[in-house]
Parts: C-alpha cells; structure tokens; sequence
C-alpha cells in the first residue's frame, strides 16, 4: 500500500522547494498510473495532467487532514478531475475537425509542417481575418478565439479578460462555429 509522508506534506504546503522535487519524483508514477486506468495513454497528454496537478497543489491553498482520508485519494480524485479537464481542452484545441469538406484543416497553430501544413495555417489565418471583419463579431470574441488559437486555455484566457471560465468555453464554441461556416464558405 502507498503510504504518504506527512512530514514531506506539510514542507510542500510550506513551498520548500526540494520537498517539491521529491512530491514530483514520487507522485507523477501514481498520476500516470491513473491515467491509464482512465485510458489516457498518450505521454504527452499523460505530461498535461501531471502538470495540472502539480499546479493545483502549488496554487491551491489546502491542507491535509489524516482524518478525512488518505492523501493519495485525494490526489487520484483531482487527477482524474484534470484528466476530464485535459481531455476536453485537448479534443477541442489539439485537432479540431473544423469540417469534413474542407480537408485536414486544423486550428492548431502547432501544426506540424508538413506538405499541406502551411497552407493550412494560411487558411485558418485568412478565415480569422474574414471572420474579424465581420460587423457582427464582438471584438473580444474574437481575441478570445485568437488566443485559443495561439494555444492559451480558457482559465488562463478567463484571468486575462475577466470572463468567467465557463463563459469563455461557450464564446470558443460558438466562435469556432463562426470559423467553420468561413472555412466551409471559402471551401465552396
């Protein structure tokens, strides 16, 4: 059975910073090991969630209490909160199908260059544009899906624009929307 030190919990509450490398050292194995029980068994998206939970504890302001509970339930259970988290960020903003006539078009500003890869850049850039001249556009939307485009999440978009999280996930859905109908127009 995995047994948590309380003593190398409370110097990480108290942010010393080797107490952090041994956190880190001991349980990114047990994050991993949850995502796969959770069928996450892309590294890269596997590096995604330990990455969240590690910035969850630095950020959080949380204590532990032996009588609640064991601390490594605790720490499975925001695991697989992030695992939700990664999986749903990642489906939509890693490799959108923008349309199924419009082929392999992405909006990944990441995408790979490949023989296609640049002129595919170039046509979600040239929507972007036709979109933003578009009198019915908020301007702010229309940042908004420019930062989700450059790769920046929606909490990280929401502190910066002072939208809440949940409101900027429905102005991405409903501008990504926005962009397929460019794509699909400029398709025809």
């Amino acid at each position: 059975m995995f047994r948590t030190r309380p003593t190398l919990l409370k110097r990480v509450i108290a942010k010393d910073e080797q107490s952090w490398a041994d956190f880190y050292s001991i349980y990114t194995p047990l994050i991993r090991w949850r995502c796969q029980r959770l069928g996450l068994y892309d590294d890269y998206r596997q590096q995604l969630v330990v990455q969240a939970v590690m910035l969850h504890f630095s950020k959080a302001e949380w204590t532990y209490d032996a009588d609640k509970g064991r601390f490594h339930w605790l720490l499975l259970t925001i695991t697989s909160y992030k695992i939700h988290e990664i999986r749903r960020e990642t489906r939509v903003a890693g490799s959108i199908p923008v349309l199924d006539n419009v082929p392999e078009a992405s909006l990944s500003a990441e995408t790979p260059a490949e023989e296609n890869g640049e002129e595919r850049n170039e046509l979600v850039h040239l929507a972007c544009y036709r979109l933003s001249q578009d009198p019915e556009i908020n301007t702010l939307h229309m940042q908004i899906l420019l930062m989700f485009i450059q790769g920046q999440r929606s909490p990280d978009i929401a502190a910066q624009t002072g939208i809440s999280t949940a409101a900027i996930y429905l102005i991405k859905h409903r501008m990504i929307q926005r962009l397929q109908k460019v794509l699909r127009d400029m398709a025809e």
